[in-house]
């Protein structure tokens, strides 16, 4: 894809899309060329910031495009921001980037058709096939996983809300996990084993008492509405998050040691941003795989919007694990980010409220109803937890305000006046293009 211009934009602005396969492996365009050796080419011109954005759950190129464009527009917007950074750094160039990557079980098609057709019409079986196929595509296409879902899609038909799971369908559910080989290494572990041991009665129980948790009315997918499914959509939400990470300490990490040995001069700065699963990508992206324990450059902000991954990630030392460090604290510890880290976080989240306790099977509990900070939960709903370095106490301001971040350290800014669902979102997941949040990015971004 050549340069994507953002349409309807107050002044020109491009930026560029690199687009990856679900093995995080860079695409070719249709000419045979790849977008990363023109990102590169740009680099070695010269330029003086480098913004790589990632996206979450989103798997169609349409619904990639509409987010980075909107993100795009929403930082050009913040003509005092743009004109502060030039006045701190005479020679302001930026470069912006996209990364798209395969997250959605869904892609342009939509399932829910699929699922209600199992449901209400008589000649079920075709459309039972097609939905097998629609999920098997995405949590792997292997007969083993196509038998246990063909079980427990079945069930759609033959059961109505039963008080418990039929044990045939818990029992797929159970070998479809092991298919699936997440892991359940609890909240310190990488993302998507960093789950409790999988239970799949107990998350169907949670998802009858409380029904407003399920997550197809969320940002996760949009699904049919039985709670019967719940294990499947948490089974889904941890292999997005598997393959987030996997894109973050591959392909993405790679882009990223690309940028650095392409930079000469040694001034580009290099800002990460993401959202959602994508929080997982620049963090990877960032710190690298687990075993690199090398000595680089680090990048110089990273805003995390929404993040759905643990609350723990990055912490010294669990709560509830004393002496266990997250999984990204190789982040904090081989300073990977020399500027701040921010995220954003907002009650009115109900993806990130809602998913961590309905996958532990916990009914009834939203974000901001419990006392303490809990095992397993997002940091979309409680910012980052665990470490020396973090303020708190900070909420989002309108595009005036002013922050004044400090390098290595964490904020925790509560968004929930702006990231609200009040913006043509359902839920406040995906509502995050605004100039608030924008200004934010470049708060963090700009030269001390």
């Amino acid at each position: 894809m050549p340069l994507r211009h953002i349409p309807e934009a107050d002044l020109p602005l491009t930026y560029q899309l690199i687009v990856f396969d679900d093995q995080g492996n860079e695409r070719r365009e249709p000419d045979g060329s790849l977008m990363s050796e023109k990102a590169l080419a740009a680099i070695r011109e010269g330029v003086s910031d480098i913004f790589v954005m990632s996206h979450g759950w989103l798997g169609d190129m349409d619904a990639a495009l509409s987010q980075y464009d909107a993100w795009s527009k929403n930082l050009l917007s913040c003509r005092t921001d743009i004109e502060e950074i030039k006045r701190r750094g005479p020679g302001f160039r930026p470069l912006l980037i996209g990364m798209h990557w395969p997250s959605k079980p869904f892609g342009n098609e939509s399932m829910e058709g699929s699922f209600a057709q199992l449901q209400t019409r008589a000649d079920w079986k075709p459309a039972l096939e097609a939905a097998v196929q629609d999920w098997a595509e995405r949590l792997g296409n292997s007969s083993e996983v196509q038998n246990e879902l063909r079980t427990i899609l079945s069930a759609l038909v033959a059961t109505d809300d039963p008080e418990q799971l039929p044990i045939e369908v818990e029992d797929a559910y159970r070998r479809l996990d092991q298919t699936l080989g997440l892991g359940s290494g609890g909240e310190g572990a990488s993302p998507g084993a960093d789950r409790p041991e999988f239970d799949p009665q107990a998350i169907y129980e949670a998802a009858r008492i409380d029904e407003t948790a399920d997550l197809e009315s969320g940002s996760f997918g949009s699904l049919s509405s039985s709670s019967l499914l719940a294990p499947l959509r948490i089974l889904s939400f941890y292999c997005m998050k598997d393959r987030a990470r996997n894109f973050g300490e591959g392909g993405a990490h790679r882009l990223l040691l690309g940028m650095q040995e392409a930079e000469k001069t040694g001034s580009a700065r290099i800002h990460l941003m993401g959202h959602s699963f994508g929080c997982i990508v620049v963090t990877g992206m960032a710190a690298g795989p687990s075993t690199d324990t090398s000595q680089r450059k680090p990048v110089q902000s990273m805003v995390l919007v929404q993040g759905a991954l643990s609350l723990w990630a990055y912490c010294d030392s669990m709560k509830y694990r004393p002496g266990t460090p997250g999984y990204f604290n190789r982040l904090i510890r081989s300073n990977r980010c020399e500027g701040p880290i921010v995220t954003t976080f907002s009650e009115f989240d109900k993806s990130v409220g809602r998913a961590y306790p309905l996958a532990a099977g916990m009914a009834q509990q939203q974000a901001f109803e419990v006392v303490e900070l809990p095992r397993y939960g997002g940091i979309g709903a409680f910012g980052i937890q665990g470490l020396d370095t973090i303020t708190t106490g900070l909420e989002m301001g309108k595009t005036n305000a002013e922050y004044a971040f400090k390098g290595r350290q964490i904020y925790n800014l509560d968004a929930h006046a702006y990231i609200s669902g009040n913006h043509g979102q359902y839920d406040a997941h995906c509502d995050i293009a605004h100039p608030e949040v924008a200004h934010v990015i470049w708060q963090a971004a700009r030269p001390n």
